[in-house]
Order: C-alpha cells, then sequence, then structure tokens
C-alpha cells in the first residue's frame, strides 16, 4: 500500500482546508440535487410518524447516503451515526450545512457509547439515522448492526427505509 506523502497528509488536518472542504461538500449536494430527478421510496411513513410526535430510526444504503440531507429535508431533528475516523469527520461536518447533526462511532471504534447516545436522541423525540450495510459492504445486505439500539430503546422505535433515487439510476458505490 503506498501512503501518502508527508506534506499532503499534514496538510489534511489542517482546519480550514477541512472546513472549506465540507462547505465544497455541501455545495456539491446540493448541485447534485438541483441538477437531477429525484423520487424518495416510502417518503409518507416518516412524515406519518413524525406527525404522531413518535422517534424512528432511519435506515438506508451507504451507497445512498450522499443524498440523505436532500430526501430529509428537516422534517425532525436527525442525528446520523457517522465514523469517528478522519474521512467520517469530513461526512459529518458536511452534513452539519443541512440540519444533520452526527453521532461518532463505528462497530471497531466509540461503539458503546455511539450506541448509548443514539437512545437517548430517540428518547428526547430526535429520529436517528443509520447505514445498515456500512462501508466495507456487501452492499444492499443488512448486517446486525441496528439490532442493539432496538433492544436497547424503549418502546421499540419503528425502522424507516428511505432510498432517494436519481432518474439516472446511479448510487455511489466505490467503497465496495
Amino acid at each position: 500500500m503506498i501512503s501518502a506523502p508527508r506534506w499532503l497528509r499534514r496538510s489534511l488536518r489542517s482546519a480550514r482546508l477541512h472546513a472549506a472542504l465540507c462547505w465544497i461538500i455541501h455545495l456539491y449536494i446540493r448541485f447534485v440535487y438541483a441538477t437531477n430527478r429525484w423520487t424518495v421510496e416510502g417518503a409518507e411513513v416518516p412524515h406519518r410518524l413524525r406527525l404522531e410526535g413518535r422517534s424512528f430510526i432511519l435506515a438506508f444504503w451507504h451507497g445512498r447516503l450522499m443524498m440523505i440531507p436532500m430526501a430529509w429535508q428537516r422534517l425532525a431533528p436527525m442525528h446520523m451515526l457517522i465514523s469517528a475516523h478522519r474521512d467520517g469527520r469530513i461526512i459529518a461536518d458536511a452534513v452539519t450545512y443541512f440540519g444533520v447533526q452526527s453521532i461518532a462511532g463505528s462497530t471497531k471504534r466509540g461503539g458503546s457509547a455511539a450506541l448509548r447516545t443514539m437512545v437517548k436522541r430517540l428518547d428526547a423525540g430526535d429520529c436517528v439515522g443509520i447505514t445498515p450495510d456500512g462501508p466495507r459492504g456487501p452492499a444492499t445486505v443488512a448486517s446486525s448492526g441496528r439490532q442493539p439500539i432496538a433492544r436497547e430503546w424503549r418502546p421499540r422505535p419503528p425502522h424507516v427505509p428511505r432510498k432517494p433515487t436519481s432518474g439516472w439510476g446511479s448510487t455511489c458505490s466505490a467503497t465496495w
């Protein structure tokens, strides 16, 4: 494996570069959304649950992650489970432009603390978003990651699958 040059690694840790990159990513998401036709399958379910004042777990495939902030459209306070790794922090900071807050954690790092935070957010009446297939795949195959949340949180949360789809039918699946 080839590692990045030292100057590149150092510059990627720059707070200014991090902020600029997050701003550019947020603009790119808005551009893609504005220049495509989108449908959101199952949009009536979260709207009904929010009208009833209920919290829920929003689940969507990792390859459709990029457009979730636009598909969500600030329906309710949303807290996404996002990796605590440096690239996960870039994603987390980029989605804050859309009103989506993050919960740092993954199965390998910070999982139990993230689980407790997700349960607290659900108890507070907010919604939690997860990607059940994760970045390592296999793509569109749910892992057992959402089961601990359902076991810990009472009452049992509804799981709402979301699938924003472009008119072109493309997905971002470079990680598989």
